[in-house]
């Protein structure tokens, strides 16, 4: 089914559905035309373009960064405090169905993990510490 447009001949005309397709090329050719005469303003476009695309995508790398900065902080106010690395503290307790612990056992451990962690002063070589 095609159609046609009045006082013209029908000379095998595409149908009126791939004009637009058909006229791509002629587009194109405009298109690449300005951008030649207006040199300028592509290439102040493309900046833009360059910018938006690296503030969107380094907000993520942005945020990672204060959170690792805000992670070092709190590591490094850790082991000022408990006068140990970072990561060197490890507390077990294994209650099971068998053997739960008790409401006193959890006082107890509480209280030697508060010593264990809580800062110490150093002491001296004949000294050493109860835990």
């Amino acid at each position: 089914m095609s159609f046609t447009v009045p006082g013209k001949a029908n000379k095998s005309q595409s149908p009126l559905w791939l004009k637009p397709f058909v006229q791509i090329p002629g587009l194109v050719n405009l298109t690449l035309r300005r951008l030649q005469y207006h040199l300028g303003l592509m290439l102040l476009a493309l900046l833009g373009i360059i910018l938006a695309v690296a503030l969107v995508s380094d907000a993520s790398f942005f945020s990672q960064a204060v959170d690792q900065v805000i992670l070092n902080q709190e590591l490094a106010d850790f082991s000022q405090t408990t006068g140990r690395p970072p990561f060197s503290t490890n507390v077990y307790v294994f209650p099971s169905s068998d053997s739960p612990i008790t409401l006193e056992d959890a006082e107890k451990v509480s209280h030697q993990i508060a010593q264990i962690v809580a800062p110490h002063e150093t002491h001296s070589e004949g000294q050493e510490r109860k835990t």
